[in-house]
């Protein structure tokens, strides 16, 4: 597993992971009873953040979109669409379009297979109101959080990705550069076998003689 990727899904899983601590203690507040789902789907993603290093970048993925598919269902379930928990699948995506090992046909299946759990979910609820609602200061802390968890995750990945990304690019110009000198470099007497060349690849720019610039 590259390492931009594991601290990708580390950092995730933390988020996530505090997220349904969070949610356990304001599902506490609001019902006045412990919630078993969202106790269970915490400790789900603490046992995901303990076996990240055994298992591979798919097992990773699919572990991590489990747990977030099935805490929104029983929360939809249970309190509604209306403190905007299906915004907790956006970083599924983000996860999945970013992962080099997985090829362009899994990547789509990915997108499609959100859609229709979203959609599978929503028709759901036409037919079965939710159990219960969340009372107004509950349901504003749920809408905060709500919004700024999933954009937290993305705007944390979308940084860690370009970063990887700009850094590799750097390495590669690097190389470059250092190719273009020893090229223009005898091995046998360690110096320029041509000035011009020399001189312009120190500039960062390559011109023969003989040839057009």
């Amino acid at each position: 597993m590259p390492a931009y990727y594991r601290q990708s899904l580390f950092i995730s899983e933390v988020i996530l992971a505090a997220y349904f601590l969070v949610s356990v203690v304001l599902l506490r507040c609001a019902t006045g009873r412990w919630e078993w789902l969202p106790i269970g789907v915490l400790a789900a993603t603490v046992v995901a953040l303990l076996c990240i290093d055994h298992l591979g970048p798919r097992l990773n993925l699919l572990c991590f979109s489990a747990i977030i598919c099935v805490w929104l269902a029983w929360f939809v379930h249970c309190f509604g669409w209306g403190v905007g928990s299906p915004n907790i699948l956006a970083p599924i995506l983000l996860l999945a379009f970013f992962n080099i090992y997985e090829p362009p046909l899994s990547k789509i299946g990915y997108f499609l297979g959100l859609v229709v759990f979203r959609v599978a979910l929503f028709a759901y609820t036409l037919r079965h109101p939710a159990m219960g609602t969340l009372e107004h200061p509950v349901n504003l802390i749920f809408q905060v959080v709500n919004s700024v968890v999933p954009l937290l995750i993305l705007a944390i990945n979308y940084v860690l990705f370009s970063s990887s990304i700009q850094a590799r690019e750097r390495l590669l110009t690097i190389n470059n550069q250092e190719l273009h000198r020893e090229a223009g470099t005898d091995p046998l007497t360690a110096t320029s076998k041509n000035p011009v060349f020399a001189n312009n690849t120190s500039q960062g720019t390559i011109v023969l003689q003989g040839f057009p610039k």
